[in-house]
């Protein structure tokens, strides 16, 4: 793709090989399960490698008053669930006669929804990583500090000190936040 300027999001992700993305002439590096997500605005440019790139790109709007903030590039983020939702839509299945712009609103939304939800469990920490999980699953719910604590098989002391260690954010903080993120 030549460079040009985008007024759409441009999401795509590599399913297969390599490509490079020029970003506002930031130079972005994509592998397999990698994605890019361009905003509106955004002077975009795109060279494959030197073997055989397979991607899935989706240009799409929001509503006026949401954006989407992730980080540009995301490095391998594109789960096997993502991979198998996009094998069983095939291209061949995009008419009208199927709902086919119902179909892929929903899995843009499902897409986007398992990148956010990766980005917001990132950590290396499998104990965080079960906090940030229980945490989603019980949301709705009353969330304690000895409920997590019971649930990791960690003393509630240093369940708190090893999530603000990890994340900057107090276990309270960081529900409170989650909830109005939900809320939204």
């Amino acid at each position: 793709i030549y460079p040009h300027l985008i007024n759409y999001y441009d999401l795509t992700f590599v399913t297969k090989g390599t490509m490079t993305y020029f970003a506002n002439g930031e130079k972005c590096e994509m592998c397999e399960n990698d994605a890019i997500l361009l905003p509106p605005g955004t002077l975009r440019e795109r060279l494959a490698g030197d073997q055989r790139v397979e991607y899935v790109s989706f240009s799409f709007y929001v509503l006026h008053d949401f954006e989407l903030n992730t980080p540009l590039l995301m490095k391998n983020v594109i789960t096997r669930d993502i991979r198998n939702l996009v094998d069983i839509f095939p291209q061949k299945r995009l008419s009208t006669l199927y709902r086919s712009k119902e179909k892929l609103t929903n899995l843009l939304n499902y897409i986007l929804f398992e990148i956010l939800e990766s980005l917001s469990l990132e950590s290396n920490n499998s104990d965080i990583i079960k906090i940030k999980k229980l945490i989603e699953e019980k949301i709705c719910s009353k969330i304690t500090l000895k409920m997590i604590s019971d649930h990791v098989h960690l003393s509630e002391e240093y369940v708190s000190f090893l999530f603000k260690k990890h994340t900057g954010k107090t276990v309270i903080e960081y529900v409170n936040e989650r909830k109005m993120t939900l809320a939204k």
